[in-house]
């Protein structure tokens, strides 16, 4: 009899959560996975791009960049039903980087980052992003890919770099004379 009970308190929990509205995504950090969706979101900035697509680390790794775009970092908002997106404007920006390829090996083999220990993270299978504070007035980024032995005090080894650039108009942005700190 116990059981009984027991299963049913379990079956009103369960549709509680899936049918009420109960469970949410709001206060979440989110991420775009598209340009698409960034603009759709409201959280896009501008496009970037590569002299160099598909880029060519070694003979083991090479990258191919499907699309890169700035927006703003932002929160999940609303329920799992109706989800809405909380733009955080002075919260610096997100570089988004959705590749071709896969990023097997991603943090255990080699990572992109810059000179001051911070790297791209990994937002899914194909997707990086990377929080900068500013964007810089010469609207160029450049970033160094290394073995992964970064540790507080060392970087692993250089084994190549890569830049990018904004591609066309900065949307929803006024550049003024900012300068890029700690990229």
């Amino acid at each position: 009899m116990k059981t009984r009970e027991f299963h049913r308190l379990l079956i009103c929990i369960i549709i509680s959560i899936c049918f009420c509205g109960c469970y949410t995504l709001a206060g979440h950090p989110g991420v775009s996975e598209t340009i698409n969706e960034s603009k759709k979101n409201g959280s896009f900035i501008c496009e970037l791009s590569t002299d160099i697509n598909p880029y060519k680390v070694n003979d083991t790794l090479s990258l191919s960049f499907n699309e890169m775009w700035i927006e703003y970092p932002w929160l999940y908002g609303g329920t799992i039903y109706h989800v809405k997106a909380e733009i955080l404007k002075d919260s610096g920006y997100t570089i988004c980087a959705r590749l071709r390829n896969s990023l097997k090996g991603y943090t255990s083999n080699w990572v992109i980052a810059n000179d001051n220990f911070s790297c791209f993270g990994l937002a899914n299978d194909s997707n990086l992003v990377a929080d900068i504070k500013l964007i810089p007035k010469s609207k160029s980024f450049h970033f160094i890919i290394r073995e992964s032995t970064l540790t507080e005090t060392t970087l692993g080894k250089k084994i190549g770099e890569i830049s990018f650039r904004i591609k066309g108009k900065v949307s929803n942005l006024e550049l003024e004379n900012k300068s890029l700190e700690d990229q």
